[in-house]
């Protein structure tokens, strides 16, 4: 693709930070990597993307599903 040319689309995925910050588990990424794969896929969905918060050098994942109850 040329500096002329755009994507069709963004990069369409899944990031665990938006729904679970850095607590996210196994099995729920799995779960949602299931779901899109068999409801998503075929309309380009295509990423997963584990983030628990790399950025912070304090991050803490002990406080499961802690951030937006």
């Amino acid at each position: 693709m040329s500096h002329l040319e755009f994507a069709k689309t963004p990069p369409m995925g899944w990031n665990s930070w938006d729904c679970y910050g850095a607590s996210v588990r196994e099995e729920e990424v799995k779960a949602h990597a299931d779901f899109m794969a068999k409801y998503l896929k075929e309309f380009g969905w295509e990423y997963i993307v584990v983030d628990i918060q790399w950025s912070e050098p304090q991050a803490n994942s002990t406080h499961y599903n802690a951030f937006f109850h």
